[in-house]
């Protein structure tokens, strides 16, 4: 249905007729226009069109107009006609990509830097609800995105849509999570108009249809489930790869749920409405429905098309005609949850840290640069260049109370290959990593049948097949663990060759060898057991020491064998000594046999010789003694015998003498003791170190190193001049003081040193860090955050003191950045509250116009 509209378009030169349109405009997206002017006295010049401004404004029969300031991007002259494509400056995000890092940023903060960089003020950016961000996943990462898919994804990340009005000079961009804050429409159609159609009866411009609601699109997380997942029938066309949290989960749910279902009921107008806006709301009259509808609508998309009644008479205006897509304005409406782009696989990035190895947090992730960073618009620092990032292991845990997995912690500037989990832009991780150019490898043509994991401190895992053997080994061999080592064929080498070794076990140790067991020791061998010690061997034990051998017990001493015992010196006594008594007891006969020299008996006391009367007892050195027999009788032999006494001789009893009797001698049985084997001649076998460790030969690390801190503020800005020493374990200690990058280097630190670092002066700290902040606020034109440093307790004078003597005068940043009419009042607080100004009379100290 076409009827007469008017369509004017302003440019620099003038006011011209549109002669012919044709455009669309939809919700959340760019609107687009292609106009035909009529320039009949050649007052535009195409060439210099390309990025200026335009007003596009279309008028009702009642007077009342709706606007839209544009920005040409393509121009093309033809006579009298000028044809024009009319964008928002938001399409110029469309040609724009970017890869880049955020940091400590809310998606609001994000999506106005966007829009400041496509050339938007902020006086023209409007937020009419309140968001939250509370739940989602911290922006991270625009990886080869255009600006424009950028600025789409985040603001349908916060439930949020926008859509674009005009103040009548200026583009306006506005934001809201609900159709309850667009604003309405002036009436469609005037009363009187709609008088005459309802009397004439004629058909509704409304349609209305419904489509069947389907549940929204399920989301999944890495996380196991505690129960298995149920398959979702659904109509969204859209299925999120994205891994959610539990909060961002439920939130994305809903906000496709509410999308389903506000889409559920759709309505059509089509007709000559130029007064109907996208963003916008109508009433409708009562009689365009039937069944007595009259809710209001918000329109969500329009399709135009326009062509002159007369060429020549541009000003009688067009043959208009549009189609309108609207829904509910209680509705509900949310935008769909939206997908991610179409990331690159992998791109390459650098680990950054303040000292030797990678900074790792609580949870072992990374801090990395990434490979794009160069390019970035972003200033970040050194070791502040990213969130903490994961890493891909051998082996990781999932669900353990313990740490579990397999890591091999990386170095500073180590060059590491990065991926993004599931397409998440939110979730990158270090897949891989390589060499830097020039340093060797572990593993070179030297040695390319070996397979090594060499440390920084040079402790090795090497399993080389040309041998083959398993070597396991710290710094230069010095301790180490070879299988199969290859100097003395197959077998298990344990060597510390300048320490000890320890072999530890809370209850047994159990040592099996099916040949012969040899221990060498080269100094003492102690062995101490709490209980008992037991040694069992089948075949014969000989005890052999080339000096002493003592054998002590602090009870009983046992000595016991089933056959003989034989007790032998080669060249000395045996000497037995106690401080009891000595028994000695024998089933079978004793022999006491000196081949040469004395035997004696001695004691202080009584010596008793004694039998049991069953057998003679006869004392004889060969020529002479005595004999007593089992009937008591006593015989005294000799050649001579003499008995006498200084107190003479008694005998009791009868005396018999047998005169001229013979006195024969007796002799005992003759004594001979059983062989003994001489004892061999006692030589100990040279210990020798046997399968000496192979030596590889490396540079040893240098015995000190400079220790680099990075000293940041709150935000992260690098805080310069600020003094400080390390104190390390051993007693040592250096000083320094922080550089522009806020980097201290601390000189000749031992290599193995650990320690702390004291600040000499915490509360000059605390000032140069506000500092540094205040500066980066600054640069950034981040007014809340100017503010926010200057609401701290501290001594303002000084602050402004420290930050003058740094960065330059405050008051050349106050009027450099905050040069707008609209944070005048906003400035004048804050100088005020600082003491920095008497009165608001004297701000005109710090800000000018």
């Amino acid at each position: 249905m076409y009827q007469a509209t008017s369509v004017r378009c302003q440019l620099a030169s003038g006011h011209f007729s549109v002669i012919h349109i044709q455009g669309k405009e939809a919700l959340s997206d760019c609107y687009e226009f292609s106009v035909t002017l009529k320039d009949q006295n050649r007052l535009i010049y195409a060439q210099n069109l390309i990025g200026e401004r335009a007003q596009l404004s279309f008028h009702d029969n009642t007077g009342n107009l709706r606007s839209l300031t544009c920005d040409i991007q393509q121009a093309e002259q033809e006579g009298a006609q000028v044809s024009l494509l009319l964008r928002p400056c938001l399409a110029r995000g469309q040609d724009l990509q970017q890869s880049r890092v955020f940091m400590y940023r809310s998606r609001v903060e994000i999506i106005e830097q966007l829009l400041s960089e496509l050339g938007y003020g902020r006086w023209q950016i409007h937020w009419h609800s309140d968001v939250s961000e509370a739940v989602l996943p911290a922006v991270f990462v625009q990886a080869n995105e255009s600006q424009l898919a950028f600025f789409k994804r985040l603001v349908a990340e916060l439930g949020c849509f926008f859509w674009f009005d005009s103040d009548g000079k200026e583009e306006q961009i506005n934001f809201a999570a609900d159709f309850a804050h667009t604003p309405f429409t002036a009436a469609i159609v005037s009363i009187e108009q709609t008088k005459r159609e309802a009397m004439a009866g004629k058909d509704s411009p409304l349609t209305r249809t419904w489509q069947t609601v389907m549940p929204a699109a399920s989301y999944q997380n890495h996380g196991r489930p505690a129960q298995p997942l149920k398959a979702v029938a659904s109509n969204d066309p859209y299925q999120s790869p994205l891994a959610l949290n539990e909060g961002a989960k439920a939130q994305a749910e809903r906000q496709n749920q509410k999308h389903t279902l506000a889409s559920s009921e759709q309505f059509f107008i089509q007709g000559s409405f130029p007064l109907i806006a996208t963003g916008h709301s109508s009433a409708i009259p009562v009689y365009w429905s039937n069944d007595g509808f009259c809710d209001d609508l918000t329109c969500v998309a329009i399709e135009h098309e326009g062509q002159v009644y007369d060429a020549q008479n541009p000003e009688l205006g067009l043959k208009y005609s549009n189609r309108a897509s609207l829904l509910k304005r209680a509705s509900g409406f949310a935008p769909t949850f939206p997908a991610m782009p179409e990331l690159p696989l992998a791109f390459p990035a650098k680990i950054e840290s303040a000292d030797r190895y990678a900074y790792l947090d609580d949870r072992g992730q990374y801090q990395l640069r990434m490979g794009f960073s160069h390019n970035n618009t972003e200033h970040l620092n050194h070791t502040n260049a990213s969130p903490a990032v994961e890493r891909m292991v051998p082996f990781a845990n999932a669900n353990q109370e313990l740490s579990t997995g397999w890591h091999f912690p990386l170095l500073d500037s180590s060059t590491v290959l990065v991926t993004l989990l599931n397409n998440d832009p939110n979730r990158p991780c270090i897949m891989g990593f390589a060499s830097e150019f020039g340093q060797d490898g572990p593993v070179t043509s030297h040695n390319k049948h070996q397979g090594r994991i060499v440390t920084p401190s040079q402790n090795e895992l090497t399993l080389d097949d040309e041998l083959p053997n398993i070597l396991l080994q710290t710094f230069d061999g010095q301790t180490k663990l070879e299988l199969n080592a290859a100097t003395s064929g197959q077998y298990i080498m344990l060597a510390a060759q300048y320490g000890l070794i320890k072999l530890t076990a809370g209850q047994y140790q159990r040592w099996i060898v099916q040949g012969n067991l040899i221990q060498k020791h080269g100094g003492a061998f102690l062995e101490k057991v709490k209980t008992n010690s037991n040694v069992a061997i089948d075949g014969n034990r000989h005890l052999q020491s080339a000096k002493q051998q003592i054998a002590r017990s602090k009870a009983n001493t046992t000595f016991s064998s089933e056959g003989d015992q034989h007790w032998q010196t080669k060249s000395q006594g045996i000497t037995l000594r106690t401080e009891g008594a000595v028994t000695i007891k024998s089933q079978g006969s004793q022999l006491n046999k000196t081949s040469g020299g004395n035997y004696r008996l001695q004691a202080p006391n009584d010596i008793t010789i004694a039998g049991t009367g069953s057998g003679t007892m006869t004392i004889s050195n060969g020529t002479g003694g005595f004999q007593i027999d089992t009937a008591g009788n006593i015989k005294a032999f000799g050649n001579k015998v003499t008995l006498g006494g200084p107190s003479g001789v008694s005998f009791a009893g009868n005396v018999s003498y047998v005169m001229p009797g013979a006195n024969a001698p007796v002799s005992g049985a003759a004594v001979e003791p059983i062989g003994v084997g001489q004892i061999e001649i006692l030589e100990l076998e040279n210990i020798q170190h046997e399968g000496e460790a192979i030596q590889y030969e490396r540079d040893k690390p240098d015995q000190v190193r400079t220790v680099k801190v990075k000293v940041t503020s709150e935000s992260g800005a690098p805080v310069p001049d600020v003094q400080a020493r390390f104190e390390g374990q051993s007693g040592f200690q250096a000083e320094g003081i922080s550089n522009d990058d806020g980097f201290i280097e601390f000189e000749g630190v031992p290599y193995f040193e650990a320690g702390k670092v004291i600040y000499s002066d915490e509360e000059d700290l605390l000032m140069k860090s506000l500092a540094a902040d205040l500066n980066r606020a600054f640069e950034k034109k981040q007014q809340r955050q100017v503010a926010r440093c200057l609401q701290r307790c501290v001594d303002y004078k000084e602050l402004k003191s420290i930050f003058d003597s740094k960065y330059g005068s405050i008051d050349s940043h106050f009027q450099a950045n905050f040069k707008h009419p609209d944070t005048q009042d906003f400035i004048e607080t804050l100088l005020l509250k600082c003491g920095w100004v008497d009165s608001l009379d004297n701000t005109e100290v710090f800000y000018s116009e």
